[in-house]
């Protein structure tokens, strides 16, 4: 709880919220586009879901 408070007040502090959801976003796109090529695991794919939970809901 503490941890997702101090997230949550330095993303409005610090970082851009509308670039850091495209951000998310194209490295998704294109980490998806080469899912395979990359050989990104269900460990990655856990990794990024749990980012977009926090940064874009």
């Amino acid at each position: 709880a503490k941890i997702n408070g101090c997230a949550l007040k330095n993303r409005h502090q610090i970082w851009p919220i509308r670039d850091t959801r495209v951000r998310i976003w194209d490295n998704n796109a294109a980490s998806t586009a080469n899912l395979e090529d990359a050989g990104i695991g269900p460990g990655d794919d856990e990794a990024r879901s749990y980012i977009n939970a926090n940064y874009i809901t």
